[in-house]
């Protein structure tokens, strides 16, 4: 059970480290690198998500749709918008050489940023005995990215 526990906390602060380096990536002008981080940042706080519910991880790869409903959504948390973000993120990562990210301007891929933080932020109280300390666009307003 030990072993359980740090596993979904260790999960859960990655996704925290992984935000904070998406943060300063995209001060760099770096906005691929930035988005590849967020989608990081949330499938490691899935995985804190399934391995609590589940007590084994999630096999490699991306979590399909159906599993992030059944893994997010209650009647008292009905996550569809999420999925949906999770989806359009695992998306654009995996869309790269068509250049949408790069042509994206950096207000939206801000906004993707401030989201994913959001969503991180909201999952993380499914999470028992954590919380999501770092709110990164809270702290600093990026402007750069």
């Amino acid at each position: 059970m030990i072993r359980h526990l740090t596993t979904v906390h260790g999960y859960h602060k990655l996704s925290q480290y992984h935000m904070k380096l998406a943060m300063i990536f995209c001060d760099h002008n770096l906005p691929r690198s930035s988005l590849i981080l967020c989608d990081q940042a949330l499938t490691a706080m899935l995985q804190a998500l399934y391995i609590q519910e589940n007590n084994k991880p999630f096999p490699k790869g991306t979590f399909p749709m159906d599993e992030l409903l059944y893994l997010l959504h209650t009647e008292a948390f009905p996550a569809l918008d999420v999925v949906i973000f999770i989806g359009t993120v695992q998306y654009l990562v995996a869309d790269m050489e068509r250049e949408l990210v790069s042509e994206m301007r950096k207000k939206n891929v801000n906004r993707l940023l401030r989201r994913t933080d959001e969503i991180l932020s909201l999952l993380s109280t499914k999470i028992a005995g954590v919380s999501y300390t770092v709110d990164n666009f809270k702290k600093a307003s990026p402007t750069n990215c």
